[in-house]
């Protein structure tokens, strides 16, 4: 009999033989396959000691983060030699669940709703398919998202680190003052935004490192 069970959503990433040293993990996400419609994908991030059940608005509101949008599928100019893809930074366990827009911005869904609900048929949750350890594919009829996890000679660096927090936190680039001499620089955190610390490179895991995709809960 086919099961009825539905498909995973929640992808965790991490190493199966240590679950606990915070070594620094990257993610590929790739767009394979593109929509009708301009669509935006985000994903959310958990920790790995947070339970989850389905994404709430508060989740998508505080956390959800952009990460990539396509052109349509049709009636384009040619784009094969454009990458879509981002990596997503991580720490050993934590939880990745992907969502989609559909012709809209998730801006402007959070400006004008209060509730996931009032979101609509413009937002979606993708259901997750893994293919190997190391990688999975996320869709739900529109975009098509390719996971990989790199392997430790294609970890990202610290300057790869700081471009993918961009979206969130302002970043100086100080290079435009190259031989300038400052005698003073204060640096402030933005209000209500606590400071944070990027793992630290000798944090990193030399075991193997798994997806491990979490089953969403049957109503």
């Amino acid at each position: 009999m086919p099961s009825s069970r539905p498909p995973p959503i929640a992808l965790t990433v991490g190493d199966p033989t240590d679950s606990t040293s915070p070594a620094a993990l990257t993610v590929r996400a790739t767009l394979t396959a593109k929509a009708a419609s301009v669509n935006q994908i985000g994903y959310v991030a958990l920790n790995a000691n947070e339970e989850f059940d389905t994404l709430t608005y508060e989740l998508v509101r505080d956390r959800g983060t952009i990460l990539l949008a396509n052109l349509e599928s049709s009636d384009t100019p040619n784009v094969t030699g454009m990458k879509f893809q981002r990596d997503i930074n991580l720490i050993n366990g934590q939880k990745l669940v992907f969502f989609e827009v559909v012709d809209t911005t998730l801006e402007s869904l959070l400006a004008k709703n209060t509730t996931l609900q009032g979101f609509g048929t413009s937002f979606r949750t993708l259901d997750l398919s893994k293919s190997t350890d190391t990688a999975a594919t996320a869709s739900k009829g529109g975009n098509t998202v390719a996971l990989s996890l790199l392997n430790e000679s294609a970890i990202a660096g610290l300057g790869d680190l700081i471009s993918s927090q961009m979206a969130d936190t302002p970043i100086l680039d100080f290079t435009g003052l190259a031989g300038s001499h400052a005698s003073r620089v204060r640096l402030f955190p933005s209000p209500g935004r606590p400071t944070t610390t990027p793992p630290s490179a000798s944090t990193a895991s030399s075991g193997p490192m798994a997806l491990c995709s979490i089953p969403s809960q049957t109503p």
